[in-house]
């Protein structure tokens, strides 16, 4: 609302100059939270903050890092694998293994005549993890289309809500269903499979 109604253009610049604001201002301050000295609080980022000696200061939240925690070192050779090439870094999440060493190994597999179990175990392992993956997230289908309602709320650009009947729930919930027994059959024959596997030796 405006202070300077009924003035004219003179008045509102004399008392604009005088120090009175022609305009009223509306804004939001918010709330000054006074804090204990010693106290540790979070800032809406997450940043944790601590008054020390009547002044707000960052606290260090990052861990000390024990060096041999982070040490990724070849089954085979011992080496530490982050101080090996591209090659390295890309084998050994996979076997525990370097470049070198992984080579060797799979040779060794094929001069023995088992190399095929080998690779049909690998092949098993990446299908299992496939299989976990998909298993859990079927099971949050399921648990969330059964704890769900049959209603879709949809708001309109002008504010109404329409409401509609879910008419594929359950059609979808029989789908999921059915799809995850198949998940756990499949993960038992895998299961089984990598068991008769693991039982013949390697070198």
């Amino acid at each position: 609302m405006k202070k300077a109604q009924n003035k004219s253009n003179i008045e509102i610049v004399k008392g604009y100059l005088s120090g009175e604001r022609p305009f009223s201002q509306l804004g939001w301050t918010p709330d000054l939270i006074e804090r204990r000295e010693g106290e540790i609080w979070n800032d809406a980022q997450g940043k944790s903050w601590v008054k020390k000696n009547g002044i707000k200061k960052r606290v260090n939240t990052s861990l000390k890092i024990n060096p041999d925690s982070t040490r990724q070192t070849c089954n085979i050779c011992k080496m530490d694998v982050k101080w090996g090439n591209h090659l390295d870094a890309k084998i050994y999440p996979k076997t525990g293994r370097c470049y070198d060493c992984n080579i060797s190994f799979e040779a060794k597999l094929k001069f023995v005549g088992k190399f095929s179990d080998y690779e049909k175990e690998k092949i098993f392992k990446n299908q299992k993890g496939f299989c976990l993956d998909l298993k859990s997230k079927l099971e949050e289908t399921i648990h969330h289309l059964e704890n769900s309602t049959d209603d879709i709320m949809y708001i309109n650009e002008d504010g109404s809500v329409e409401k509609w009947k879910d008419t594929t729930k359950s059609i979808v919930l029989k789908d999921a269903k059915n799809d995850y027994k198949e998940c756990i059959s499949a993960l038992d024959r895998i299961e089984n499979v990598l068991k008769e596997l693991s039982s013949n030796e390697r070198i």
